[in-house]
């Protein structure tokens, strides 16, 4: 505790805001203590233990992963998963004997997919990984499902927090658990988590109402804004010190606390915070585009996708939207799809009718003439394409870039181990980021396959 207070009185995370401008989450150095103090309680950290950091510095996820292991004298792995390619991460925990692998729900269902693209191998057993740790999104029944084929000695753990507390709550399941429902477990020590209603009034068991957590622990409020601060944060006499989350739940007969999703239009994407509004007032920002919305939509792969709807009075360039989105937003904030409408459906009360919103995958608007694949080369790539973006092959042209037809960088770290292990070549994601059209792909699969042509004659000879 000396150490760090020393050099820690309080930090600072940032996301994202409904107003368009980021929001500042203060915590502190006992806070730090306690999250973590619960989290090597659940996980029985050590120092023996060898941890993953797949998380950016400034999310919260870090801090756990960072702390977890600097107090505990465990061993950590940073890695970043954007310049890694995913097809090579079971070799890589079991090479460097992870122990504790932590990440949010979207990078483990890339992982498990890869798995099983690449077949069953008895090398894959990871002999030594104690627990898979998902925290940051919802963990859904198919995730534990996925988990009890793939892992025979591992323990999977839903970690339930927020930047303001953190990690207050723990599902755990094991491989032969007998599911019946994912939860988000109970709450960690010194820790309460309430079901309310509109008036701050605990529900019924069974009944649905908002999360709220009380503790000690939970963040001092929100970066020069005292307003926000007090509407999310508040003491009550008989709980202390408790913060609203704004996500809805509902307390089963066991005690555990079942997710139901957001009160509000904040969703997550990979982990991450997102107010829709902000991608909204970014947008308008445009004089040609009139009424806009923006909402989340579910691929066939179970990856979730922001999608634009617009009205404009003329066509705008998708690819130039999400360029210039892209110098004022984070990746993970810039939308997969941009859907120009004659106008948007309202209902009766003149609210958008987000139900009757065109699905995405049939709204492409190109900047040029469609291309279909011309030869074999061509054709087995975008059928790559089609089984990584859940799109129809037939509308994968040869100039299109992987990004505008819903691509990201999560998306094309599963596109280069597909590729790699279908072309045996070394295609390295940095080189799909600057040569992203199908047919500037094939020519760099012409290359690296030539290289490594090169190499084996050099090696035999």
């Amino acid at each position: 505790e000396t150490i760090i207070s020393k050099y820690i009185e309080k930090y600072l995370l940032v996301r994202a805001g409904s107003t368009g401008r980021p929001k500042g989450v203060i915590q502190s150095y006992q806070n730090i203590l306690h999250f973590i103090d619960c989290y090597t309680d659940q996980l029985t950290v050590t120092h023996s233990d060898s941890l993953t950091l797949f998380s950016a510095f400034s999310h919260d996820a870090a801090v756990m992963d960072i702390y977890g292991g600097l107090l505990n004298g465990a061993t950590l792995y940073p890695l970043n998963i954007k310049e890694f390619n995913l097809g090579e991460l079971a070799e890589w925990l079991i090479t460097e004997k992870i122990t504790i692998y932590h990440s949010v729900p979207t990078v483990y269902r890339y992982f498990i997919r890869l798995l099983k693209e690449r077949g069953d191998r008895k090398e894959w057993a990871f002999p030594v990984l104690k627990y898979i740790v998902l925290g940051g999104e919802e963990v859904r029944e198919d995730d534990i499902v996925k988990f009890r084929e793939r892992f025979s000695n591992t323990n999977l753990v839903n970690l339930y927090g927020q930047s303001e507390s953190s990690f207050n709550a723990a599902f755990m399941a094991g491989p032969d658990t007998n599911l019946k429902k994912v939860t988000l477990g109970r709450p960690v020590k010194d820790t309460e988590i309430l079901i309310v209603d509109d008036e701050g009034e605990d529900v019924e068991v069974l009944g649905i109402g908002e999360i709220v957590i009380a503790s000690d622990y939970v963040a001092l409020g929100y970066w020069n804004d005292e307003v926000k601060t007090v509407t999310s944060f508040g003491e009550r006499y008989d709980l202390g010190r408790f913060y609203r989350t704004g996500d809805l739940g509902r307390l089963l007969l066991d005690g555990s606390i079942e997710f139901l999703g957001r009160k509000d239009s904040q969703i997550k994407i990979r982990g991450y915070r997102v107010e829709l509004g902000e991608i909204e007032s970014q947008l308008l920002k445009y004089d040609r585009i009139q009424d806009i919305v923006v909402v989340v939509k579910e691929d066939k792969n179970g990856n979730q996708n922001l999608c634009v709807y617009f009205t404009s009075e003329s066509e705008i360039s998708t690819g130039i939207l999400r360029a210039d989105l892209a110098q004022s937003l984070p990746d993970y904030m810039v939308p997969t799809y941009f859907i120009r409408l004659q106008k948007l459906p309202l209902l009766s009360n003149n609210k958008i009718d987000k139900k009757a919103l065109p699905e995405p995958e049939r709204s492409i608007i190109r900047d040029d003439e469609f291309i279909p694949s011309r030869n074999d080369s061509e054709r087995r790539l975008a059928e790559l394409w089609s089984k990584v973006l859940a799109i129809d092959f037939e509308q994968i042209g040869v100039n299109d870039s992987f990004f505008d037809l819903g691509g990201n960088s999560l998306k094309i770290m599963e596109l280069a181990s597909l590729m790699n292990n279908e072309y045996k070549s070394e295609v390295k994601i940095v080189d799909l980021f600057n040569y992203n059209t199908l047919m500037e792909m094939v020519n760099l699969i012409d290359i690296t396959e030539e290289e490594s042509k090169r190499k084996i004659m050099k090696f035999t000879f």
